[in-house]
């Protein structure tokens, strides 16, 4: 099952509480497939939300955010972005805790049908360093337990550690 084809059309579906540790995060999903589990859908933050009960997080998967309205500060880096602003985080990027002091709307995708590949030329994440991953798209596990990977491609990130 992929995500359903759908026109421009208003979302009617439901605005569900984000559950956890932290009261105030709503979430509407705009479009889903539980196979892969690729993921759109829009957060509400309403304002005073503080994350730090949660902490830093870390995600297996890749997340793209783009803030539509509103005010989101990291509170490990102590930088606050606002709206019309963007990130990608390859999986292992740590990020947050966040804190909002009038409200965020903003629209997130997660994939979940990339691997990453751990290059052997990297033994450990090192700090401000870029380190280099294949993303897997498509893999398959042969019988000699090697895997052969249908379909990847070369990745860069820069990893830093949480303060």
């Amino acid at each position: 099952m992929a995500k359903p084809e759908q026109e421009f059309h208003r979302p009617a579906g439901v605005w569900a509480a984000g559950g956890g540790a932290v009261d105030g995060i709503w979430m509407q999903t705009l479009a889903d497939d539980p196979e892969t589990g690729a993921y759109t859908g829009l957060r509400r933050y309403e304002p005073g939300v503080d994350t730090s009960p949660i902490g830093t997080r870390v995600h297996d998967y890749w997340e793209e955010v783009y803030l539509l309205e509103g005010d989101l500060t990291d509170l490990r880096l102590g930088e606050t972005f606002t709206a019309g602003m963007y990130a990608c985080r390859p999986p292992g990027m740590p990020h947050g805790p966040w804190r909002t002091e009038h409200g965020v709307l903003m629209l997130a995708a997660c994939r979940r049908d990339l691997f990453l590949v751990w290059n052997a030329r990297f033994p450990r994440l090192s700090e401000g360093r870029w380190h280099r991953f294949r993303a897997v798209q498509s893999c398959q596990t042969l019988e000699n337990g090697v895997d052969r990977f249908l379909s990847d491609r070369l990745l860069e990130v820069r990893y830093r550690t949480g303060q």
